[in-house]
């Protein structure tokens, strides 16, 4: 509120909507904010080549920014917010409407930049975040409803672990053979699903425990085929709904 303009000098801002100038070329938009953002005279040339080395622009030169794709056009916002090297970056929905080819690009850009920069991250492709950020904040209805790492975020979550296994029960009926390791201990609960000709089941352990080694016992001494077991913890997608849930 008191330096204003120096603050948003050391600021780097990337919205949702990208706002670009489509009649103009890549270079000459990245040189216009140059001289918006008050780079020295001499500083320029080296702002703008560097910046269009780190965002991968080099296919995209000689070209209009309304000639370019989605992706390219992210790069170019991304370009401007690189562009006077400032220590804080703001990225609001930075891969939304790219294709899996081009968020990946950015994300590995966004993996670069957060470490020499302090990288903000709003989105709501959670996997995303759980892959990417170092610090989670979840905010519902305008107030913070969790802070933490992503583990932080997953170990405090009360959805539990499941374990998911496919099996051939030699001739056992499904319900039956799901009854059956419900007996297990440490499990707390079984749901039967089907996949194609073998057994897929859904088992619940009890809170605090990890039946997997049990459960394999148990399988090999009924000479049941165990085809995969696979453990799958909570996801922050399941933490976020939970909290925002709560607080609905």
């Amino acid at each position: 509120v008191e330096d204003s303009l120096e603050v948003r000098r050391r600021i780097g801002y990337l919205p949702e909507n990208n706002p670009l100038y489509e009649e103009l070329e890549v270079t000459e938009y990245l040189e216009w904010l140059s001289e918006i953002r008050a780079i020295p005279v001499e500083a320029r040339a080296r702002a703008i080549r560097r910046a269009i080395e780190r965002c991968g622009l080099g296919d995209a030169l000689g070209k209009s920014v309304g000639q370019l794709s989605k992706g390219f056009r992210q790069r170019v916002g991304l370009a401007q917010a690189i562009l006077h090297d400032p220590a804080i970056l703001f990225l609001d929905e930075p891969t939304s409407g790219l294709d899996p080819n081009q968020a990946r690009d950015v994300r590995d850009l966004i993996r670069e930049l957060k470490s020499e920069k302090t990288v903000f991250l709003s989105s709501h492709i959670l996997p995303e975040v759980q892959a990417m950020c170092d610090r989670v904040l979840i905010i519902h209805k305008g107030r913070i409803v969790a802070s933490g790492t992503p583990s932080e975020l997953l170990a405090g979550a009360s959805g539990q672990a499941r374990i998911t296994m496919a099996l051939k029960p030699n001739g056992v009926k499904p319900e039956e053979a799901a009854a059956e390791l419900g007996r297990v201990p440490g499990v707390q609960s079984v749901s039967v699903g089907r996949g194609g000709s073998e057994l897929r089941l859904e088992v619940l352990p009890g809170p605090g425990q990890d039946p997997r080694e049990a459960l394999f016992r148990f399988v090999v001494e009924r000479r049941w085929t165990l085809l995969e077991m696979t453990r799958q913890s909570a996801s922050l997608e399941e933490v976020f709904h939970e909290l925002t849930e709560k607080t609905s």
